[in-house]
């Protein structure tokens, strides 16, 4: 299970440019609840490379409808 996690993070940074990459974290942060602030300022604020941006991205989203989250 982990490996197919990084597998898509792997092919999904390797196969889409980087201001699109930005663009759909933005949107995940957003999705979450998250300001536009604090989802413009996510990349911004904290300079990591666009694969680690993308895997919290997309481990946040699968977090979406776990039980116990803030709504």
């Amino acid at each position: 299970m982990v490996m197919s996690a990084v597998t898509i993070t792997n092919s999904t940074v390797y196969d889409t440019p980087p201001a699109d990459l930005i663009n759909a974290a933005q949107a995940i942060f957003a999705q979450t609840g998250a300001s536009d602030a604090q989802s413009a300022g996510a990349r911004q604020e904290f300079p990591v490379h666009l694969s680690v941006l993308t895997a919290i991205a997309l481990g946040i989203q699968r977090l979406q409808g776990v039980n116990g989250l803030p709504r």
